[in-house]
């Protein structure tokens, strides 16, 4: 048996999407009318995807054609493999949604014990356990809930919290020194420190970096102004297990009153959110 090995990015700590999740047997023979009504069903899928729909309650229909095709390939071989997996692999890769892939590939691990997923199917199911659990504690913390606080110490030994900035709009900003994004984002991070910090902004850096002389220097070149804390074990930190962070950069904007106003990733534009959250508060 052989497969792909998983894949990560030098600014995430998740393997890569299932997309890219290989699956291996000895052969894989399909049925040819299992085939065709699978390929129907995934070019379903695709269309409806093409369209812009990324929930569960948008599929049904597809979803029960799925099931119903369960129903007819019962006899645990190959065919039912494909319709199994594809279904699994849909909802991890295209609605995101770990806690309901789950269930899915560990049933297909027990129906096929010598399944191999990426190179080692314990491997795979341990990542995706903890990929749930992060995504368990991410639900938590919605949009509007007071953000669970930390009580730690900076790099020169001084308390650190958010309650310690209590009636400020504060960013809590896991990022590095490694991470490409954090870097190239940091001048538009200073300027909204420099423009609304006499009006109440404040910044926590949560550094995921492990070397704390290189974060040192970059603090002093770049003149960075506002508190970090430094653990040194990037995404196995104490603060980053806490808040089940799984890539850098990854931010959380908190109201005057603690409450999350919003947890903001990769792709979102920081500056915009902080300029639309001192206009509210």
């Amino acid at each position: 048996m052989q497969a792909n090995a998983p894949l990560y990015s030098a600014e995430t700590n998740l393997a890569a999407p299932a997309s890219t999740v290989a699956v291996t047997t000895n052969s894989l023979p399909s049925h040819e009318d299992a085939e065709k009504s699978l390929t129907l069903l995934k070019a379903r899928l695709a269309a409806r995807l093409k369209q812009g729909k990324d929930k569960e309650a948008d599929f049904a229909d597809i979803l029960k054609d799925f099931d119903s095709l369960l129903a007819r390939y019962s006899k645990t071989d190959d065919d039912r493999l494909n319709i199994l997996f594809i279904r699994a692999q849909f909802y991890l890769a295209d609605l995101d949604d770990p806690i309901k892939a789950l269930p899915l590939f560990e049933e297909l691990r027990k129906e096929y014990p010598d399944l191999v997923i990426n190179s080692s199917t314990d491997l795979f199911l341990a990542g995706l356990q903890q990929h749930v659990k992060a995504r368990q504690i991410q639900n938590s913390m919605p949009p509007g809930t007071p953000f669970p606080d930390f009580d730690e110490k900076d790099l020169q030994g001084n308390p650190l919290s958010v309650a310690k900035f209590k009636g400020n709009v504060v960013l809590v900003d896991f990022w590095a020194t490694w991470c490409t994004i954090c870097v190239v984002d940091l001048p538009k991070l200073q300027k909204a420190y420099d423009t609304y910090h006499s009006k109440g902004f404040e910044v926590i850096g949560i550094s995921m970096d492990e070397d704390k002389s290189v974060l040192e220097k970059f603090i002093k070149q770049k003149k960075i102004r506002w508190p970090q804390y430094f653990e040194g074990v990037r995404f196995d930190g104490k603060l980053a297990t806490k808040y089940a962070i799984e890539a850098a950069p990854t931010a959380f904007l908190i109201d005057r009153d603690g409450k999350i106003i919003k947890r903001l990733g990769q792709t979102d534009d920081v500056a915009k959110a902080i300029e639309e959250a001192m206009k509210k508060n």
